[in-house]
Formats: structure tokens, sequence, C-alpha cells
């Protein structure tokens, strides 16, 4: 189940990528109407995140930089070639406890709870490992 989980996961955080190049040709900001709180505060208010200043991402070297702040705001600012490079999950699902009712609620501290912008930008050539 954790392995099904975790290639979820990753299947999930390579669309949550790819969305807004996918958006970017049909004049809609994703952002604009995808409200990003519930009400455990699991993601993270977009109102918020948007007054912080987003890490800007332009190279491979600087993708790295997700892993030291799961919660932060990152925005793309070029095309990324990786290069047929493997990376580690931005991330991992992690149920928040093991009552039965927390299985699809995710731990904080292990999660990528902050905002990526791919402002038009793409990241290709890059695979990810979704270790168990």
């Amino acid at each position: 189940m954790r392995k099904l989980k975790s290639r979820l996961l990753t299947l999930g955080i390579v669309g949550i990528l790819a969305l807004p190049s996918a958006l970017a040709g049909c004049g809609q900001n994703p952002q604009d109407n995808n409200p990003q709180q519930d009400s455990s505060g699991v993601v993270g208010s977009r109102e918020n995140k948007k007054q912080e200043t987003a890490v800007e991402i332009g190279s491979r070297d600087d993708f790295a930089k997700i892993y030291d702040d799961l919660s932060a705001s990152y925005t793309l600012t070029a095309d990324i070639d990786f290069g047929g490079e493997t990376v580690n999950a931005v991330g991992i699902f992690e149920p928040k406890s093991n009552a039965e009712e927390d299985a699809e609620t995710p731990n904080t501290a292990l999660a990528f709870t902050g905002i990526f912008d791919g402002n038009g930008h793409t990241l290709s050539n890059i695979k990810i490992d979704a270790a168990e």
C-alpha cells in the first residue's frame, strides 16, 4: 500500500509541475480559482503564500532548494532539462497518524505543502525516484 501511495504521490507531483505549463496557453492562471487550504491547514493559504517572496528556480542546482523547505513558494524562471537525471521525490505521503480517519491526511512535516508556480516553463527529461 505504501508503494502505491508513493507512486501516486509522485504522479501527482509531476502533474502539479506540468499543470501551469499546460494552462499557460489557455489564458488562465491555475492559482486564481484554486483555494489551497482546508480546515486543518494542511496545504497553506494562497493569500499568505502570495505575500511571501517566491524562491526562484532557474537551474537543476536551484531545483534542489525545494528539499530544504517543503512549505515555501517556488517559481520556475527558465525551462530546465534534467538530461535523464534521477531525483528524489519532493516530499512523501505518510498519514498524519495511524488512525483510520487520518489515512488520507498527510503528515505536513514530510509532504510538499508549498506552492510551485511553473510560470509557463517546463521541467523535462527528469526521473523521480519514488522510494517506498
